[in-house]
Order: C-alpha cells, then structure tokens, then sequence
C-alpha cells in the first residue's frame, strides 16, 4: 500500500478492514493526539496513552461510519478526542463533589514560593495555569495554541460560534498572562 494516501482514503480502506490503512493512520496521528491528551489531562501521561488508545480503537471501530464529504477527517479525529476529555471532566466533577460530601479532599499543595530562577520551573508554571483554566478555555487554547488549529476548525470541532471561540481565547489568555506576571 502507498504512504502517500490521504487520511479519508484511508478511512475507506479501514472501513472495508485493511489494517495497514488503521496502521498508517495511528502511525500519522497518534503522536500528536497523544499530545492533545496530555495537555487537556492535566499532564497525566498514563491517560493521556490510553485516551490515545480509545480515540483510535473509536477510528476503527467508526470508520464504516465516516463520511469524508461531511468534514476533514481531522476536524471529526479532534471532536472525538474532545468528547472523550468531555466525558472525562464530568467523570472528575463527580468525583471531586463526592471526596466532598465526604471529606476525603485531598492535602493542600505546599506553596511554591515566589521569582522561578529556572525556565524549566517556569514551563512548569505555564502548564499548571493552562490546566487551571475553564474547560472551555482550556480547549480552544490548547486546540489554538499547542496543536495550531484555525479559529474556524476549533469553532467546528467544539460545535460554538467563532466569536465564542475569540472570547474564550481572550478569557484563556488574561488568566494565563497574570499567572505568568512572576516571570516577567
């Protein structure tokens, strides 16, 4: 089979059951996605690898079901990926409003005190503020910023309006921008 094939011809062949097709797709966007994960996860590593792994056991088992007249495949690979860390998040809130009601928070961080002197601490910091953001912001950030999409295939992706999108960036970025005032 060639390497050359684009992701809805490959899409096809999946769906007709070739598994070199599945293979050359995973091999072209699990990587990336993986990274999605990890972002959106709160930098869990180990989920963001099995988040990867569902996204891609979803591809195949859903691909008879792909329409490639409908959107980009990567349009409808990232509004999977984005339901699954939407499921996620409803899943935490439930848990958190459970440790709650029955006390079983967790120990407060230890603070970490002011002026990072070293740039990895400070990426540190970075990826903390971008997790503490809203979902919604976190998203059209992380889907903005870190994996380069266009305000218009995010607005896609996330089934809102543009303006929301443009919002929600701008929202996204003041909290970040005065989470990382201690470095400026």
């Amino acid at each position: 089979m060639k390497g050359n094939n684009t992701d809805e011809q490959l899409m096809q062949l999946i769906g007709q059951g070739n598994q070199e097709a599945f293979h050359q797709l995973y091999e072209r966007h699990a990587r990336r996605l993986q990274g999605f994960f990890l972002r959106m996860l709160a930098y869990d590593e180990e989920k963001a690898k099995d988040f990867t792994q569902e996204l891609f056991i979803k591809v195949y088992e859903q691909s008879p079901r792909f329409n490639e007249g409908k959107s980009l495949f990567t349009t409808w690979l990232y509004s999977m990926a984005y339901n699954l860390c939407k499921n996620e998040y409803r899943h935490q809130e439930v848990v958190e409003a459970y440790k709650a009601e029955h006390q079983l928070r967790d120990e407060p961080a230890s603070s970490q005190g002011e002026g990072y002197l070293n740039t990895e601490l400070m990426y540190k910091h970075l990826r903390r503020a971008i997790a503490t953001l809203p979902a919604e912001q976190r998203t059209a950030f992380t889907l903005r910023y870190q994996e380069e999409l266009p305000v218009k295939e995010i607005a896609h992706i996330l089934q809102v309006p543009e303006g929301t999108i443009k919002s929600r960036l701008h929202y996204a970025l003041l909290k970040v921008q005065e989470a990382m005032k201690p470095f400026k």
